[in-house]
């Protein structure tokens, strides 16, 4: 409990620090005038706007060089909504993002920087409803979770046979997915 409680803390630690950093840099970087990319409903039609409620949306930010709210299109993926946000900046990670993976609507992304030692891996929320469920997760799904290949799938899928999850730790039990790889995918698994 006590390595969890700290890791905790840590992670908000880190996430506070972060979004102070980028608060500083998208204050002093950016010229008065420069758009944020967000998504205007500003001088719309009625169906315009009843549009822009049932599109699917995400915000991206960290290293981008527009960060911003952005409409997508289902099926859309990471690398289409960092075009969306101007490309990723000299400083930018791309090595700790999933390019490949899919938008969900409501998703924040982080674009960690290479500038930054220590910083954890895109920062991403997903709606709790759109949490991988290790129990009944297909291999592609499975395959969406950052770290995770056709291999690694596999056995999750072959251990859960025998050994359903009772909490998202006990992955860690497969070999293969050691603290590293866990933590680059924890906050996007679940068990039910």
């Amino acid at each position: 409990m006590r390595f969890r409680d700290y890791s905790e803390k840590l992670l908000i630690a880190v996430i506070l620090l972060l979004f102070g950093v980028f608060a500083l840099f998208n204050h002093f970087g950016r010229e008065v005038d420069q758009p944020l990319g967000f998504v205007s409903q500003t001088q719309q039609s009625p169906e315009e706007t009843q549009e822009d409620e049932d599109a699917l949306q995400m915000y991206i930010t960290g290293e981008v060089h527009r960060p911003g709210v952005y409409s997508f299109q289902e099926g859309d993926r990471l690398e289409d909504g960092i075009q969306m946000a101007g490309g990723l900046t000299d400083q930018a990670d791309p090595s700790q993002v999933n390019l490949a993976m899919r938008l969900e609507d409501e998703m924040k992304i982080v674009i960690p920087s290479l500038l930054e030692p220590g910083e954890i891996a895109a920062l991403v929320e997903v709606p709790s409803a759109n949490l991988v469920d290790l129990n009944a997760a297909t291999k592609e799904e499975l395959m969406s979770l950052p770290g995770v290949g056709p291999v690694t799938a596999d056995k999750i899928i072959e251990y859960r046979k025998d050994n359903p999850f009772e909490e998202i730790e006990d992955v860690k039990r497969i070999s293969g997915i050691g603290e590293k790889t866990f933590e680059g995918f924890k906050d996007f698994i679940k068990v039910k």
